[in-house]
């Protein structure tokens, strides 16, 4: 019992952004940029996953990307985050709610900043893993997350830094358009991260 209370406490306090299993309402993306300490887009390139940590017994899993777009806190064209969650020897934990990548992916994500053994997790977790959708029609590619963008334009202060100021209107979900969407995540970092 005081194993796991330790490891409980050990979690909440290393990762508080988890919630354990606590639901909210969707995140605006003033919120997720404001909250993020790493924002880009990019194709995952590479999964590791297996145990850290060994007195303690966590499964993390690496993740490396090849980076297309550097939009706040990314240097260089690469970029390696280490999450909670993964598998060894059999067993298998992945928090809930918290997004995995696949080898091939391609994304545009909101990254909390490290924790202290320097393990990370997506803004407000399945919220912040934004997966890029290319286009049958040719129209160019789209972006669209879990909860399909739920909640993005909702009570921003900033809504003149929207690149289609279209997006107010209407049922505010569904998926957008790459480059007005990158273009826009530009403007809010400029003007929230100064």
């Amino acid at each position: 019992m005081i194993v796991r209370t330790a490891f409980l406490l050990f979690v909440l306090t290393c990762f508080p952004e988890m919630g354990l299993g606590q639901k909210s309402s969707p995140m605006n993306l003033e919120r997720l940029v404001r909250e993020a300490g790493v924002i880009f887009g990019g194709k995952v390139i590479s999964v590791k996953t297996g145990e850290q940590y060994t007195s303690m017994r966590l499964y993390a899993t690496e993740y490396t990307f090849l980076v297309t777009e550097q939009l706040y806190g990314v240097r260089g064209d690469t970029m390696r985050i280490r999450q909670y969650g993964g598998e060894a020897d059999g067993r298998k934990f992945y928090p809930q709610g918290v997004p995995r990548f696949e080898e091939g992916e391609e994304i545009i994500v909101f990254m909390y900043p490290p924790s202290r053994v320097g393990m990370t997790s997506s803004v407000g977790k399945e919220q912040g893993k934004f997966m890029v959708q290319n286009s049958d029609s040719g129209t160019g590619p789209w972006v669209v997350n879990s909860i399909d963008n739920r909640g993005l334009f909702h009570r921003l202060k900033h809504p003149e830094l929207l690149a289609d100021q279209s997006w107010l209107e209407g049922p505010m979900m569904g998926r957008l358009p790459y480059d007005k969407f990158v273009e826009t995540l530009r403007e809010l970092v400029r003007t929230l991260k100064q």
